[in-house]
Parts: structure tokens; sequence; C-alpha cells
């Protein structure tokens, strides 16, 4: 048996990580309410974190399962 190549042995630890299902629902609730939140920002807060109005809205429009690839 061949040893694993460096990329390979990556990608596994990546996905070494816990995907149940409970996982995946409350990673799914917690970007909702982060969304949620973000929608509720006025223009001097978004400013502060390098947001602007269009930016918040199409990030809070994103629906619940579309999450990001690093968790």
């Amino acid at each position: 048996m061949s040893p694993l190549s460096p990329a390979v042995r990556r990608v596994r630890a990546q996905t070494n990580q816990p995907r149940g299902l409970f996982y995946t629902l409350a990673r799914m609730m917690a970007a909702q309410r982060q969304r949620n939140a973000l929608s509720t920002l006025d223009e001097q807060q978004l400013q502060d974190v390098g947001l602007n109005q269009q930016d918040a809205q199409k990030e809070a429009a994103r629906p619940a399962w579309d999450l990001p690839e690093n968790p």
C-alpha cells in the first residue's frame, strides 16, 4: 500500500470533522441568525464591518442551507 499524498491527507483532515444531521442543522440555524442580525444593521454599523447595504442585503437573502465551506 502506498503512502498518501499530502493533498489527500489534507482533504481527509478537513473532512474528518463531525458532519452529522444535528451538526449541520446547528450550523444552518447559526448562519440564519447571523444573516438576520446582519440585515438589521444600520449604514454606520455596516461600514464598521466593511460592508455596504447592498452586500448586507445579498448576504441576508441567502438560504439557510447555503453555508460557508469552512465551518
